[in-house]
């Protein structure tokens, strides 16, 4: 059985490190897949941006000590509107690999699926997962912003104790966004002495365990 559970747990981690690769390439505008590259010095070249790609932004990466922190952390939990958008975020960070502005510009509809019933993003094969994202989904307002990241209602708001809906219909502001990373470490308690925790800090994770 431990060897199962390492073997899935190798397995989802290798298939969130290709799905980051895979972004990175999107981004820069590289055609195909990386397993359609067949020149083992464009492969190299890939691989070596994409590495660089991980280190240039100063962003530090969390001990697993601290992952578990948070993800453990009453701030996180998916209760309450502010703790569900962070808990999404860190979904968003770490099993999707989402970085820097990538978070702002993501829309509602690139989760939902194609006519031809594929998903524009996928969400991974984890019930718990795909729970937070649909409770997400759930208390969004049907007339809102086609923006990923809604504004959340305060406890005492009208439409979060009068309604089901736990969100604004506008966009969180771009400097919210941006600074959500910094608010989770801040909120949980983690050490940010001579440390800097930006959106980027998953893909930094992500780069320092395929290090090991």
């Amino acid at each position: 059985m431990q060897t199962a559970a390492r073997g899935k747990a190798t397995h989802n981690s290798t298939s969130t490190w290709t799905n980051a690769l895979e972004t990175f390439r999107k981004y820069i505008g590289l055609p195909g897949k990386i397993d359609d590259v067949n020149s083992k010095e464009e492969l190299k070249r890939q691989l070596v941006l994409f590495f660089v790609s991980c280190e240039i932004h100063g962003a530090d990466a969390f001990t697993q000590d601290e992952i578990r922190k948070i993800i453990n952390h009453p701030t996180m939990q998916p209760d309450l509107p502010k703790g569900l958008i962070r808990h999404i975020f860190w979904h968003n960070t770490f099993e999707l690999t989402l970085r820097g502005g990538e978070h702002y510009n993501l829309k509602i509809q690139q989760f939902k699926k194609r006519k031809d019933g594929a998903e524009v993003i996928s969400i991974p094969a984890d019930n718990a997962v795909i729970q937070d994202y649909e409770l997400y989904f759930s208390k969004r307002p049907p007339i809102c912003e086609d923006a990923f990241y809604l504004q959340p209602c305060n406890n005492n708001e009208d439409n979060y104790l009068l309604c089901s809906y736990w969100f604004k219909s506008a966009q969180m502001r771009g400097k919210s966004v941006k600074g959500l990373m910094k608010e989770i470490a801040t909120i949980t308690e983690i050490d940010c002495d001579k440390r800097k925790f930006t959106n980027h800090s998953g893909i930094k994770n992500l780069n320092s365990n395929f290090k090991k």
